[in-house]
């Protein structure tokens, strides 16, 4: 029974997970398109040179997207010590 998981642990992961999605939800559009198709997380169902084509933007105005909404994303989680990064 030693790999229980800690409850505190378990609230604290939850409470994370809760805190990115608001802040996910809380970007414009298109930037959490890119980050959601950038990082293949669930709704993001098109590759980012999909999401360009339909866009009608180039791969890097996506990436600029995805960037710009990780900042913001950084920025409103640094309370929870959970930061997201390109290098995910």
């Amino acid at each position: 029974m030693g790999n229980l998981p800690n409850p505190l642990d378990q609230l604290l992961a939850t409470e994370r997970e809760e805190a990115l999605k608001a802040a996910l939800a809380s970007l414009p559009v298109e930037q959490q398109e890119a980050i959601t198709t950038r990082f293949k997380i669930v709704g993001g169902n098109l590759g980012v040179a999909a999401l360009a084509k339909k866009e009608r933007v180039s791969r890097q105005a996506i990436d600029q997207r995805a960037g710009r909404g990780l900042a913001t994303l950084k920025a409103q989680l640094r309370e929870y010590q959970f930061h997201p990064t390109e290098d995910v």
